[in-house]
Parts: structure tokens; sequence; C-alpha cells
């Protein structure tokens, strides 16, 4: 019954998936600031590797622009505060770089 309710929340029938008994989003159907700032950061990586510092630089500054705090930060549950620690960890290097 939640997964149909978020479902008509969202709007699309197909954003949310369910395999193997874990549920997700489909990041072709719902854009996550998470998963965004991630993905900046690895693209960064590549753009450093192969001699691309002003697109690395470029990359990692949107991806600063997306970092607003912390991840759901009144949650305990340790696989939220994990992702949370995360996160926290890749932005607290990104400021250092």
């Amino acid at each position: 019954m939640a997964l149909h309710r978020l479902r008509n929340i969202l709007g699309d029938e197909n954003a949310v998936r369910l395999r193997g008994g874990r549920v997700s989003l489909d990041s072709r159907r719902c854009w996550v600031d998470a998963r965004a700032f991630e993905s900046m950061l690895e693209k960064a990586g590549y753009a450093l590797k192969n001699g691309d510092g002003k697109e690395a630089a470029h990359l990692l500054e949107k991806a600063a622009a997306l970092y607003r705090g912390p991840f759901l930060p009144d949650e305990g549950k340790p696989v939220i505060k994990s992702f949370r620690e995360r996160l926290q960890a890749r932005f607290a290097g990104l400021s250092k770089s």
C-alpha cells in the first residue's frame, strides 16, 4: 500500500521500482540531488585523470552548489546515518581541494 501511495505522490507509476525486496527510485524518472552530487564528483575524478582540470573544476563547483547540508539530519537509522556521513565526508574532501 505504501508503495502505491508513493507512486501516486510522484505521479509516475514507473518512478519507484521494487526488485528483490528493495525499493528504489528510477534515476531516469526522478532527479535526486544526492545522486547528482556523487555523480558530479565521479565525473570530476575522471576529468582529472584525463588531464582536463578545467572540466574537473567546473564539475566540482556544480557538486559543491548541490550540497545543502546533512542528508536527513533528524533520521537515526544506521543506513541513513551511514549515507549522510559518506556525503559529508565527500563534501569535506571537496572543500579541501
